[in-house]
């Protein structure tokens, strides 16, 4: 692509200089001028050539800009495109009979598991899978103790939440054998999200590095989303973060019920809507982090961001010719804005 200005006090290029449009592919094209202001308005010709040699032009209008911009962005997301179809998988092993605060971690997961279910998008597609419920710890079977309860389907909240109420905790922790049967379950879709909710280690001498290869090499598109329950010990939460970003996927960290819905939240649906008020309080903008950047009047905003269960705000100023970035990031298990 070239393009050349009729004006000599201005200059212009392109980065990259040619780029593939049978692809998705960004070029950016940087205009210098020598005068002191900018200039008042001026019109780009953009020339290409395809590749059956044909050429094609595009028209660009340079003008003063007297707006601001603003977007927000976040690092939380994972790399993958998010997908409908879920799978979560739910760690019923022994261990989820231990207290936490008041009540019990497989009480509480079970509060929250509800709480979740009931904030999932209609139009999604969700299956279920419990581990370690079935038979004890000294059982020769514990180690493949996994069952697929709900095969994922259009979203049926009353038939998830009967099922898993049926389930008690009991024996060990088959986390790897249980994540490699969901390619079976998704492959009927074209693949998904698995979520895994644990509050333990792998216990049956599963290899996560292992196990994220032989997910790539079935086939079946599998992002894996862990959440971390109670878990303080930073060599298993290292193994499962590993496990997790192989796939594309997320580590999640939850201490208490409140984060556990949180992280479950944002691994479930992966959206960060946002909305900008202007000093009056009127709604000016709207839209999800990773957006494209919106254009507004000089002035100071209020930026209001919904985070799982979390809604965070922050104040911000847009300059006239300027970029404001508004980042949501993970610190430990509660989301913040960073500016």
């Amino acid at each position: 692509m070239t393009t050349t200005p009729a004006d000599s006090t201005l200059s212009a290029r392109f980065e990259p200089e040619s780029v593939d449009l049978t692809e998705i592919a960004q070029t950016t094209l940087t205009v210098t001028t020598v005068a002191a202001s900018p200039p008042t308005a001026h019109t780009f010709a953009v020339r290409g050539t395809d590749a059956a040699g044909k050429a094609n032009a595009l028209c660009l209008a340079l003008i003063e800009r007297k707006t601001g911009g603003l977007q927000v962005v976040t690092n939380v997301q994972p790399a993958k495109k998010p997908t409908k179809n879920l799978e979560i998988i739910l760690d019923a092993s022994g261990s989820m009979k231990l207290r936490l605060g008041k009540s019990t971690r497989w009480a509480t997961a079970l509060d929250v598991f509800s709480q979740v279910v009931a904030k999932l998008p209609d139009d999604f597609n969700v299956g279920l899978r419990v581990y370690g419920h079935r038979y004890p710890s000294k059982s020769p079977q514990t180690c493949t103790d996994t069952q697929l309860m709900l095969r994922p389907a259009s979203l049926d909240r009353s038939r998830i939440l009967s099922a898993i109420r049926s389930v008690k905790p009991r024996g060990e922790t088959p986390l790897v054998y249980s994540v490699l049967q969901t390619t079976a379950d998704l492959k009927p879709l074209g693949g998904g999200t698995v979520i895994v909710i644990t509050d333990g280690e792998e216990s049956c001498g599963g290899n996560p590095q292992t196990a994220a290869q032989q997910l790539k090499d079935s086939g079946v598109d599998v992002t894996l989303d862990i959440v971390g329950f109670t878990l303080t010990g930073q060599k298993v939460q290292q193994q499962l973060t590993q496990f997790a970003e192989a796939t594309g996927g997320r580590y999640y960290s939850a201490q208490n019920g409140e984060a556990l819905a949180r992280a479950l939240l944002v691994a479930a649906v992966e959206k960060f809507p946002y909305v900008v008020r202007d000093a009056a309080g009127v709604q000016v903008a709207k839209g999800q982090a990773g957006a494209p950047m919106v254009e507004l009047p000089p002035g100071d905003y209020k930026v209001v961001v919904r985070a799982g269960d979390q809604e965070l705000s922050a104040p911000v100023t847009v300059k006239a010719g300027g970029d404001t970035i508004v980042r949501v990031s993970l610190k430990e298990d509660r989301f913040v804005i960073e500016r």
